[in-house]
């Protein structure tokens, strides 16, 4: 049986990650950032670690800031018929206490 040779520009045996990897490295060159976060987790959503460039406290919080952004923007978007539907429920509650 052959030994399998190892690709030395591959840091990954998953090959999507690979590819998104290279391809987020290839844009921020592209931008030349002077700070940059990185967080990974494993398969397991066990954290694998976090590593920052350049990163001062307020530009973690900033970092933090987006991530959670980009969160309740997903969330907004996966529960919109319930959060609609909640709304539509809602309406004339405001009407009631007035009364």
């Amino acid at each position: 049986m052959p030994m399998e040779t190892l690709d030395p520009n591959k840091l990954f045996d998953d090959d999507e990650l690979q590819e998104f990897v290279e391809d987020v490295v290839h844009s921020f060159a592209d931008l030349q950032p002077d700070k940059i976060a990185v967080v990974a987790y494993s398969a397991k959503d066990e954290l694998v670690g976090c590593s920052y460039h350049n990163m001062e406290m307020l530009d973690k919080a900033n970092a933090m800031a987006h991530i959670f952004l980009d969160f309740l923007d997903d969330y907004i978007r996966n529960n919109a018929p319930m959060i609609r539907q909640i709304l539509v429920d809602s309406e004339g509650d405001d009407d009631e206490d007035d009364e």
